[in-house]
């Protein structure tokens, strides 16, 4: 079995990912999201817990591009990026942030959000018999600072 992400649960500025993998093999994985707001952002994440033998997660955000005419200008182009590990549980990191979004539209419209695809990278496993299961949540939070 390779490694597949899933969304466990969703709201309004979060979503609980499980990525599982399989008996030792290596995999990208990729989580597409839309981003929209009204004020600066920051995309966090936060490692919940491990299962079996998880080997190391690279995540980082593979692209960022706007939806359309909703989105204000240079918005795609002066998201901050920031690629990390997975280590132990523990404290939110930052992943991506960036101002203000939405030039207009509601939560709905299809021409406000940025589309982001978060990237999941896991290592080889030394242990090749030991399937592995990861919680992860990512979280979006306002920032006036960007």
């Amino acid at each position: 079995m390779s490694a597949r992400v899933k969304v466990e649960s969703e709201g309004a500025g979060f979503a609980h990912i499980i990525i599982e993998g399989g008996q030792g093999e290596g995999s990208d994985m990729v989580l597409p999201l839309e981003i929209r707001t009204n004020t600066g952002y920051e995309l966090k994440y936060s490692l919940l817990e491990t299962e079996g033998c998880s080997p190391p997660i690279q995540v980082s955000i593979e692209s960022v591009r706007a939806s359309g005419a909703g989105v204000l200008p240079l918005a795609a182009e002066e998201s901050k990026r920031q690629a990390t590990k997975l280590a132990k549980p523990g404290s939110p990191a930052q992943l991506l942030s960036g101002p203000r979004v939405s030039a207009g539209g509601t939560m709905s419209s299809r021409s406000n959000a940025l589309l982001v695809v978060v990237k999941f990278q896991s290592k080889q496993s030394r242990n090749r018999g030991c399937g592995w299961k990861a919680r992860i949540l990512l979280s979006l939070h306002p920032n006036e600072i960007v």
